[in-house]
C-alpha cells in the first residue's frame, strides 16, 4: 500500500473554495433582479446553494488529509475554534449591528447563533437569524464535534470497508432527497417547513457529505483512489451543476452534485500531488481561496441591505447593486481576514 505524505499543500483545493463561495453569492444575488432577468439568472445560478455541498465534502476531505493519529480531541477542537470562530463572531456582530439600526425586532432571531446552535431548530426564523449563511457554520461545528470519533473509527479500516462506507453515505443523501422530493417541489425549496429543514439544514442530514469527504481523504492518503483526469472532472462537475440549475428539485441541492464535486476535489488533490502548476495554483487564486471563508460570511449581509425596497427606489438595483455588493463583500472579506481571522487564529492556536 502506498501512503501519500499528507503534509503537502493542496493549493487547488484552496483556490476552488472561492469559486464555491461565488456560486452561493450568485445564487443570493438574483434578489437584485426581477422578471425575465431574474428568470435567466436563476437558470444559471438556481442551484448556487450547492456550493455549500462543495464546502461540506471538502471540509471532510481536508480534515482527513491532515489528520494525525497522535492528535487529541482537545487539540483538534481548539484548532477548529481558532480557525472559524473569531471571524464568524465578528461577522455576526456586524450583521447584528445593522439589524439593531434598521430593525431591532429582528435581533431575537439570532439568539442561538453565537453558540452555533441555530441549525438545530427546524424554523427558518432561527436558523437564518442575523446572518443567513451562518446556518452552515452551525452544521460545520457539528461536523467538528463528530470528527475525532469518525476519524478514530474510519482511519484504520480496510480500503474495501471505506468504499462500502462511501456508498452508504451517498445512498443516505439520495434517500433523504427522495423523501423531500415527495413533498417539496422546486418552488418550495426555500419554504420554511420541517421537510425543508430536515433535508437541507439539519446538521445530522448533512453529515453524509462530510463523512463522504473524510473517506475520500483517507483513501487519497493511502494512494487508493483511481487517477482522475482533471479536465474530465471539471466537465463532470459543471455538467452536474448545470443539470441541477435547469431541473431544480429536491435532488439538485445536494444529491445530484455531491459525487461530481467530490470527484473534482480528488482530481484537484491528485494534480497538486503530481506538482502540476496551473491557474488555480497561482498566487492570486490561492489568496482568493484564503479570503473565501470571510467572503462567504460577509456577502449576504450586504446583499440583504442593498436589496431593500428603499435602496431600490434610489436606483441601486440589478447589475449596479450586484457590483456594489460584490465590491463591499470583497472589501469586508479582506478586512475580516486581515484583522480578525489571521491574527486571532495565530493567537488562539499559540502560533
Amino acid at each position: 500500500m502506498t501512503t501519500v505524505t499528507s503534509g503537502l499543500r493542496l493549493d487547488r483545493l484552496t483556490s476552488l473554495r472561492f469559486f464555491a463561495a461565488l456560486l452561493v453569492f450568485a445564487f443570493h444575488s438574483t434578489a437584485f433582479f426581477e422578471s425575465q432577468a431574474r428568470d435567466v439568472l436563476e437558470g444559471f445560478f438556481g442551484a448556487g446553494r450547492s456550493g455549500v455541498t462543495f464546502f461540506f465534502v471538502l471540509s471532510g476531505f481536508m480534515l482527513a488529509w491532515v489528520h494525525r493519529q497522535s492528535d487529541t480531541p482537545r487539540r483538534f477542537y481548539l484548532r477548529r475554534l481558532a480557525r472559524i470562530y473569531p471571524a464568524y463572531l465578528a461577522a455576526l456582530a456586524f450583521a447584528a449591528t445593522l439589524w439593531a439600526i434598521t430593525d431591532p425586532s429582528q435581533l431575537y432571531r439570532g439568539v442561538l447563533a453565537p453558540f452555533l446552535l441555530q441549525a438545530w431548530v427546524p424554523d427558518a426564523t432561527y436558523y437564518f437569524g442575523l446572518n443567513v449563511v451562518a446556518w452552515s457554520l452551525s452544521v460545520e461545528a457539528f461536523f467538528y464535534v463528530t470528527f475525532p470519533l469518525f476519524a478514530r473509527f474510519l482511519a484504520p479500516r480496510s480500503t474495501s470497508f471505506l468504499w462500502s462506507a462511501a456508498g452508504i453515505a451517498v445512498a443516505c443523501t439520495i434517500a433523504l432527497a427522495t423523501i423531500a422530493n415527495a413533498s417539496v417541489d422546486a418552488d418550495g425549496l426555500a419554504a420554511n417547513s420541517f421537510t425543508v429543514w430536515l433535508a437541507y439544514y439539519c446538521p445530522v442530514s448533512r453529515l453524509p457529505e462530510f463523512v463522504f469527504g473524510m473517506i475520500l481523504g483517507f483513501l487519497c492518503r493511502r494512494g487508493q483512489l483511481p487517477a482522475i483526469n482533471w479536465c474530465a472532472a471539471i466537465a463532470f462537475a459543471l455538467a452536474a451543476y448545470a443539470l441541477a440549475s435547469v431541473y431544480l428539485n429536491a435532488y439538485s441541492v445536494v444529491a445530484l452534485v455531491m459525487v461530481p464535486f467530490a470527484i473534482l476535489i480528488v482530481a484537484a488533490a491528485q494534480r497538486d500531488l503530481a506538482n502540476v502548476r496551473g491557474l488555480l495554483t497561482s498566487a492570486i487564486a490561492v489568496e482568493l481561496g484564503a479570503l473565501s471563508y470571510c467572503f462567504y460570511l460577509m456577502h449576504h449581509i450586504f446583499i440583504i441591505r442593498l436589496a431593500q425596497p428603499g435602496i431600490r427606489e434610489l436606483g441601486i438595483d440589478g447589475a449596479v447593486a450586484l457590483g456594489i455588493a460584490f465590491s463591499l463583500s470583497m472589501l469586508g472579506a479582506w478586512l475580516l481576514h486581515k484583522y480578525v481571522e489571521v491574527p486571532m487564529e495565530r493567537r488562539l492556536s499559540g502560533r
